[in-house]
This record gives C-alpha cells, sequence and structure tokens, in this order.
C-alpha cells in the first residue's frame, strides 16, 4: 500500500506496476536527487568537523610533578607522596600560577605596556598569595631571577 496525499495521489505512483511502466519516474528521480544531496551535506558536515579536529591544537597542561618531588626530597627526604596526593598539589601549583599570571598580565594591561616585567610578577604574587607566603615567594623569586643573572653573566665571558 502506498501513502496518498489529500488531493488521492501518491508520491510515486499507485503501485509497483505503475512505477515500472514508467509512470511517476519524474517523481523518483526528484526524490533520489533529494536523498543524494541530503547525503553530501551530511558527508561535508562530517568533512569540516573532521579538519576542525585535526587543526585544532591540544591545550597544553602544566605538570609540576618532578619539581613538587624535588622539593619534598629536599625538606624530607624519607616521606613519599602518592599519585593523589601529586595530583592534588599538582592543581594548586597550577592554579597559583594561573592566577598569578592573569593577574600580571592585568597589571601590565592597566599601565598600557606590551612588556611583563619583573616587578608585575611581585606585584600580582603580593596580590594573590596571602600574607608571609607572597613575601617568601618573592624573595625566592629574586634570588632565582639573581642566580640566572650571574649564570648568564659568566656564561657571556666564556664565550668571549
Amino acid at each position: 500500500m502506498s501513502q496518498n496525499f489529500e488531493d488521492g495521489s501518491a508520491p510515486f505512483g499507485d503501485n509497483i506496476k505503475d512505477l515500472k511502466a514508467g509512470k511517476d519516474l519524474k517523481d523518483l528521480k526528484e526524490f533520489k536527487d533529494l536523498k543524494k544531496s541530503k547525503v553530501e551535506k551530511d558527508k561535508v558536515i562530517k568533512d569540516d568537523s573532521k579538519k576542525k579536529q585535526k587543526n585544532k591544537k591540544k591545550k597544553r597542561e602544566f605538570k609540576f610533578d618532578t619539581f613538587i618531588h624535588r622539593v619534598l626530597r629536599q625538606v624530607h627526604p624519607q616521606i613519599n607522596i602518592t599519585r593523589q596526593g601529586m595530583t592534588v598539589m599538582n592543581d594548586l601549583v597550577c592554579n597559583a600560577f594561573i592566577q598569578v599570571a592573569e593577574e600580571a598580565g592585568r597589571l601590565v594591561k592597566l599601565d598600557n605596556r606590551d612588556t611583563l616585567h619583573a616587578r608585575d610578577v611581585n606585584a600580582s604574587v603580593r596580590l594573590v598569595l596571602p600574607g608571609e607566603l607572597a613575601g617568601h615567594s618573592n624573595d625566592e623569586g629574586e634570588a632565582a631571577l639573581h642566580h640566572f643573572e650571574q649564570f648568564q653573566k659568566t656564561k657571556n665571558q666564556q664565550n668571549l
């Protein structure tokens, strides 16, 4: 049985004999063309999504696991840390890093500059981290910066 429209006509003839006889072949061809165009559109959409996925860069993850482990070994050589504990510590360090970096970026933008300076990082650390932690972290950062500058000077003197 074929489905009839309101005017009593069937979409592709009244029965299969009519189709074999060539009646309503135009409607059948239009239906097939319509079906093909829908399939092609679906393929195009799928191909575009695959291209976007290939071009999309993977978001970089920060991992401080090795550094956390080094500090733990310096402070408490006999204590180990579980994988879950390391994940928690890594998340804490990543969150602190992101907050300090965002705040430093805001400070640079407020001064209408394009370059991030050490004083911007110092100020952002003082704004983000609480109390004595900010002071200690700034002291450690200045010491590391001084050590790096000394290393660069000795390296440049050896190359001359």
